[in-house]
């Protein structure tokens, strides 16, 4: 899944550094990576092991 369709842009078509849920700015960069590991430690808390890195390898930790 193509998750730069969802970044804010600006005027000029740059992207735009987003704010995060503990208070402080992020790139898109940021953004994506702490979106990712709170989706990992989310589904740690109930599925299996093989099952989180089935999904990571997948690439369903970013896209969702």
């Amino acid at each position: 899944m193509n998750t730069d369709s969802q970044l804010q842009r600006n005027a000029a078509g740059e992207r735009q550094p987003e704010f995060s849920s503990m208070g402080a700015w992020m790139t898109p960069e940021e953004a994506l990576a702490a979106r990712s590991r709170e989706n990992i430690l989310r589904w740690s808390s109930y599925l299996p092991k093989a099952c989180v890195k089935a999904m990571i390898k997948m690439g369903w930790d970013k896209s969702t």
